[in-house]
């Protein structure tokens, strides 16, 4: 039996027919659809399903914040930076603090997940974490990077150690002013929503008299495991662990940490003996390895032992395949054997590693290579004209834009003007192949038909 089954007969049992009155909150988004298969699977009679819900989505519909992307978070954060550096040493633009506003963004996300005092923390980072001159600890790339973030933020600094500490001094006020920034225009990261939500917990209220279930939660932070007390001492809210005895018995095996730190709490403790608690198990696992040179080995490996599970009759959802890295996600698709008819992904992907992105950077570095003759027009860099022409999501072997690229690689051109270009049938190429000054309003309209004008 899985823990979802257990999940669903302790439901059946104790809510039967009144299921939609009930709550169950899970880890993740993909939890509750599998839950609701498996009650699907008990039930004889149709009733109305549970609400399931992330904790994340969950704790969120209370909030009147928004979580916002990285990138206005990062913006935001810049502007707090420029506030309390000294005008005449911060020369720096947005695209150099970029990747330092993803630390700090990272480490205040850390800050408040574990609901640590900002101000403390800070001031003992400025006083007892001296960093030595020479920086002994950090490895050739980190020094360089350390040594570009001096040039570029202090380029006036002589005296590394003192100007590096005196950047610290300031992440106190550059975290206040960034939060109250946040709070002006009602958005925020996660862990950032969740704390507020904790100083303003009366909002939760509303929930009172629902059944409230928490399922499957392991390691939580400090922001988390008081919002789930809270609804536990106050609101009468259920928690479901899925333990394992291989984990919690025995104090070597660190994953059972948490679980056996929660058993000892004054709060969770009582959840372990509830008439709900699941029967703790363990069953024998068997594990095959087999050693494959090529990373397209494992693909089409993969697609053998997908076809031999689903042959001994395992359904598709019963299938779980973890993958060492986010590019061979099209790879794996694209091995993936006909029997396969439904798949469930549970993954993001970078867009820097979509064909998208590959087209939208060929466009860009075409128009760093235009030119303008006043004898014969405008022209292109035959590379990026090929890299677009022959871009799958423009690319046909039997269309116009196929016959275009055939005819530049026949005659070997090293540029390719704009007035050749357009004859070819086809919208997409008056909008790509534009002037450079003009380009950027084609790909990026407004509805008033003037461009925007981005400052940073």
């Amino acid at each position: 039996m899985s823990f979802l089954s257990d999940v669903a007969d302790h439901l059946l049992d104790k809510y039967g027919n009144h299921l939609g009155d009930c709550t169950v909150i899970f880890p993740n988004r993909r939890a509750g659809l599998f839950l609701k298969k498996q009650l699907a699977a008990k039930l004889s009679a149709p009733v109305f399903a549970p609400n399931t819900f992330s904790l994340e989505d969950y704790l969120f519909s209370f909030s009147p914040i928004k979580k916002s992307d990285a990138l206005t978070l990062i913006f935001l954060l810049y502007q707090a930076f420029k506030e309390h550096k000294d005008r005449q040493n911060f020369t720096s633009n947005f695209d150099a603090f970029f990747p330092w506003g993803e630390m700090l963004l990272r480490d205040f996300e850390e800050v408040d997940h574990y609901l640590i005092d900002p101000k403390q923390l800070f001031t003992l980072i400025k006083d007892e974490k001296q960093l030595a001159e020479d920086f002994y600890f950090l490895d050739k790339d980190q020094e360089i990077l350390i040594q570009k973030f001096w040039q570029e933020f202090l380029p006036s600094a002589t005296d590394t150690q003192k100007k590096f500490i005196q950047s610290w001094e300031i992440l106190y006020p550059v975290y206040q002013a960034f939060k109250k920034e946040l709070t002006a225009k009602q958005i925020g990261y996660t862990s950032h929503i969740y704390r507020s939500l904790l100083h303003d917990i009366k909002v939760f209220q509303e929930a009172a008299g629902q059944p409230i279930i928490f399922a499957g939660f392991n390691a939580l932070t400090a922001v988390e495991e008081n919002l789930i007390k809270h609804f536990v001492q106050n609101l009468g809210a259920e928690v479901l662990w899925d333990v394992n005895a291989y984990y919690i018995d025995d104090e070597r095996q660190e994953a059972g940490d948490f679980i056996r730190e929660y058993q000892k709490d004054t709060v969770f403790g009582p959840t372990f003996n509830s008439a709900s608690q699941r029967e703790i198990d363990w069953k024998q696992k068997s594990l095959i390895t087999h050693g494959v040179s090529l990373e397209v080995g494992q693909t089409k490996l993969l697609s053998e032992q997908l076809s031999e599970l689903l042959a001994q009759g395992v359904k598709e959802e019963e299938i779980v395949v973890i993958l060492p890295q986010d590019y061979m996600l099209f790879p794996m698709l694209n091995a993936l054997p006909s029997e396969v008819k439904k798949l469930n992904i549970t993954m993001g992907y970078p867009l820097k590693d979509t064909p998208l992105y590959g087209l939208l950077e060929a466009c860009l570095e075409l128009q760093e290579q235009a030119t303008l003759s006043p004898k014969n027009g405008i022209s292109f860099y035959h590379k990026q004209v090929l890299d677009i022409l022959g871009h799958p999501y423009l690319y046909q072997e039997e269309d116009t834009l196929g016959s275009l690229l055939k005819d530049i690689k026949k005659k070997n051109q090293i540029r390719v003007f704009q007035e050749e270009i357009l004859k070819t049938d086809g919208d997409i190429l008056g909008v790509i192949f534009q002037k450079k000054n003009s380009a950027p309003l084609h790909i990026f309209p407004t509805p008033s038909g003037y461009p925007v004008n981005i400052e940073v």
